[in-house]
């Protein structure tokens, strides 16, 4: 800084740059201030001169504007695109540019070639500069455009930054005259959006949508479920579309050996043209209970009856820890798990002891770095039952496995579902000697109102020396009342199988009807009585009747079947045969043979037909019941 005029009046300068003052010093007429710049980013910045007489009490300013830039530079445009890749004849389109540059930008081109073959050079206006990272300045730029010929039009874009480097980029976009109407659903889903497949920015978004859009158009289509993100690339809709089905599977399948599983889910979808889709899972939720974020992989099987681990396969995928998600690009859905592999908790530390002196008489002697390992076990059952209200007490057992006394250990907890709750009857614990332990319990709560699963972290810590060591245990949460369900439909068919095998018991199916019914209606205790009573009656009408009872049906033997048409030909024919006999005979006096009353046989065929329609009523419930 140089004073020109009045060079006797200025008494002290004070500089102003990025909001701090710098005092001045001077030789003569020369002002100068030294001002160190470490991580300012490329920009525009303002320095203002003060000048002050004390004496008059006045001051002067001067102000100047500096541009800040980089020697090395590498402007890159994102993309110059159409809005809308595929538009409709006659309508309106917004060209976009958007560029991220390290240094201000100088100037950005942009031009337009339409299907005839006409170029123009568009008027872009500059809709907004924003910083980006560190170092980064992204700029967008937008022009209004008509659309009036059916082709491909085609657009090429340049910038160029204050340093001279620039960056250039080319793109096309589609203008069709035939329209169609799609209209698309998806299940357990939080949202859907249709984006640009050149810019990806929305072009219309909801959870149900009905749009009309041209012949051929692609979108990439991103659904958004309570767990992962699907993202459909260049996916080509049908007029009815069912996009996804998402499935919380709730950690229902068996993981691959030596994986503890943090997420399971089945996703579904009717759709086939697509270049390919994106599996993205954000694990923000469980971060807590992740041992070692490194460790995330995700694994995909064929359906969800694959429940061995055998099926599970190991997919590529892509772990950003900064934004804690975990990513795959397949070209198929099925049922998928993130998961993390298992760690053996042991650390060891460097600790200083005290060696033995020389021999002779010389003493001597001193401390010595060795290694001695730390090692924190905790002992819990690993798998429990409850009911959907249910409360149970588990111990808890801390043992030192290591070579040093642990001291200062703290005990925590983590729940991963609001089902389910744990009070631990002691969280501190003052110190462990090696190869001895602490013992402590744990209340869990459940309040689920539908079978569920749940997995319960605790986490002990210990300050000196330092360890932490995490284990889980896994509640499987029980519908009571589903339960007694199944237990009294096992009672049931096997009453269905015992009346079925032993018709002689057919006279007590009503106490197998009245079962059933209470079951129908809820009434399981009811139920289970009822059974009990038919089984044991049925033991005792077989033991009054010398039978054995019969519990599988039995085999089937050659017999010959006598019926009661059968008994009355056979003793009409004997009688025919005595009568002939006896008139032949001499001094035979004549008799007369009377049939047998007709009322008796119909009464012999009605409980015929009674049995038989009793038989008809088991089978047709014993059938029911298989069903």
């Amino acid at each position: 800084m140089n004073e020109l005029n009045g060079t006797d009046w200025i008494q002290n300068v004070t500089v102003e740059f990025n909001t701090t003052n710098y005092t001045a010093s001077n030789a003569g007429t020369n002002w100068t201030i030294n001002i160190t710049f470490s991580d300012l980013r490329a920009n525009f910045m303002d320095i203002t001169v003060y000048a002050y007489n004390q004496t008059a009490n006045l001051t002067v300013t001067a102000k100047r504007t500096l541009i800040f830039s980089k020697t090395t530079t590498v402007p890159k445009i994102e993309y110059v695109c159409s809005n809308e890749t595929y538009a409709i004849n006659n309508t309106n389109v917004t060209i976009r540019l958007k560029a991220r540059l390290d240094a201000l930008v100088n100037s950005s081109n942009v031009t337009l070639k339409d299907p005839s073959g006409v170029t123009t050079v568009l008027n872009m206006s500059l809709l907004r500069e924003e910083l980006a990272g560190s170092d980064k300045i992204v700029y967008n730029y937008n022009a209004t455009y008509l659309v009036n010929q059916t082709g491909n039009y085609t657009l090429n874009a340049t910038v160029l930054d204050v340093e001279g480097r620039l960056s250039n980029k080319s793109s096309v976009f589609y203008v069709l005259t035939n329209v169609k109407t799609i209209n698309v659903s998806a299940g357990n889903v939080s949202g859907i959006s249709f984006n640009d497949v050149c810019t990806n920015e929305p072009l219309t978004n909801g959870t149900q949508l009905l749009l009309i859009v041209p012949d051929d158009a692609v979108f990439n289509i991103e659904v958004k479920t309570p767990a992962p993100t699907v993202i459909f690339s260049n996916a080509n809709l049908t007029n009815t579309t069912n996009l996804l089905n998402y499935t919380d599977l709730s950690k229902n399948l068996t993981p691959p050996e030596g994986q503890r599983s943090l997420s399971q889910f089945q996703l579904l979808t009717n759709i086939t043209d697509y270049t390919n889709v994106t599996v993205l899972y954000n694990y923000t939720a469980v971060v807590s209970v992740i041992d070692n974020e490194d460790n995330l992989v995700m694994y995909k099987c064929p359906t969800q009856e694959g429940r061995s681990s055998g099926t599970w396969t190991l997919i590529t995928s892509s772990l950003n820890t900064t934004d804690n998600t975990i990513s795959s690009t397949l070209s198929s859905l099925s049922v998928f798990l993130v998961s993390e592999k298992k760690e053996t908790v042991t650390e060891t530390k460097t600790v200083t002891v005290t060696s033995g002196g020389g021999g002779g008489g010389g003493g001597g002697g001193g401390g010595s770095l060795v290694q001695q390992v730390v090692n924190l076990e905790m002992i819990i059952p690993l798998a429990l039952s409850m009911y959907l209200n249910d409360t149970i007490t588990v111990p808890i057992v801390l043992f030192n496995s290591g070579d040093v006394d642990i001291k200062n250990i703290t005990l925590g907890k983590f729940v991963d579902t609001k089902y389910a709750a744990i009070d631990l009857a002691q969280t501190k614990f003052d110190k462990i000697r090696v190869n001895d332990s602490v013992k402590t319990s744990a209340v869990l709560t459940s309040s689920a109102p539908n079978a569920a699963k749940a997995e319960i972290t605790l986490i002990a810590s210990a300050k000196t020396p330092e360890i932490t060591v995490r284990n889980r245990i896994y509640i499987d949460l029980i519908d009571r009342e589903k339960a007694n369900k199944t237990r009294v439909d096992d009672k049931l068919d096997f009453l269905a199988d015992l009346f079925k095998s032993n018709p002689e018991c057919l006279e007590l199916q009503e106490l197998l009807r009245q079962a059933d019914e209470a079951t129908k209606n809820g009434q399981f205790e009811k139920a289970r009585a009822l059974t009990e009573s038919a089984i044991n009656a049925c033991k005792e009408l077989l033991s009054y009747k010398g039978e054995r009872i019969v519990i599988e049906k039995p085999k089937k033997e050659f017999r010959l079947k006598i019926t009661l048409p059968m008994v009355i030909v056979t003793v009409l024919i004997i009688l025919s045969v005595l009568l002939y006999a006896m008139r032949n005979a001499k001094g035979m006096r004549s008799f007369k043979f009377r049939m047998p009353h007709v009322g008796i046989i119909r009464r012999i065929k009605k409980r015929k037909i009674a049995a038989k329609e009793e038989e008809k009523d088991i089978n047709k419930l014993f059938r029911e019941r298989k069903r």
